[in-house]
């Protein structure tokens, strides 16, 4: 298998799915995963003194309402290098439309950091960690290319039985075009 076919790994199950860091915990760097080469590119950096409060990424070999593999902001200790897959549990759900397009993000946990293994549902994380990740969201598009207006409207965060009813929606149904 070469790094073109990361979108094709198998998405995993409801309750145990594959995970594709994009951007890790920390960084201010937005990288895209170019779904023909397979590279890693640079798509733009946050400037201020915002960075990405969770490692973000998709499950590989799906395909969301908006367009694009779902979304996932995975709760862990530490940073996760770009390209490393991650086995997580949904533990809720972020509605949110960017711009005018509907654009989940499903929250989740690592299924092999024992840190987590009593995390089951958004409502048994600290309330401030989900309100980094809603507050960074919210402001992050204002800082795209320059532009200082509103584009993310928050529905709400929802649990872990809505998050995986987001994910058994998507499972394995992309097989590219």
């Amino acid at each position: 298998m070469n790094s073109s076919n990361i979108y094709f790994l198998p998405s995993g199950e409801v309750e145990a799915f594959n995970v594709v860091v994009e951007i890790p915990y920390g960084s201010q760097n937005k990288y895209e995963i170019d779904a023909e080469t397979g590279a890693l590119f640079l798509d733009r950096v946050i400037y201020g003194a915002a960075f990405y409060p969770i490692n973000y990424g998709f499950i590989p070999s799906t395909k969301a309402a908006d367009g694009d593999a779902v979304d996932v902001a995975i709760f862990m200790t530490n940073p996760v290098p770009p390209m490393t897959v991650v086995k997580c549990r949904a533990i809720g759900l972020f509605k949110k439309t960017d711009a005018g397009d509907q654009d989940n993000v499903v929250f989740a946990v690592p299924i092999s950091d024992p840190r987590f293994d009593e995390i089951k549902d958004i409502a048994d994380m600290p309330s401030h960690k989900i309100k980094d990740v809603v507050d960074f969201w919210k402001n992050m598009q204002k800082f795209k290319k320059g532009e200082w207006k509103q584009l993310t409207e928050v529905e709400g965060v929802f649990g872990a039985e809505e998050a995986k009813k987001e994910v058994a929606a998507y499972l394995n149904n992309y097989k590219g075009e």
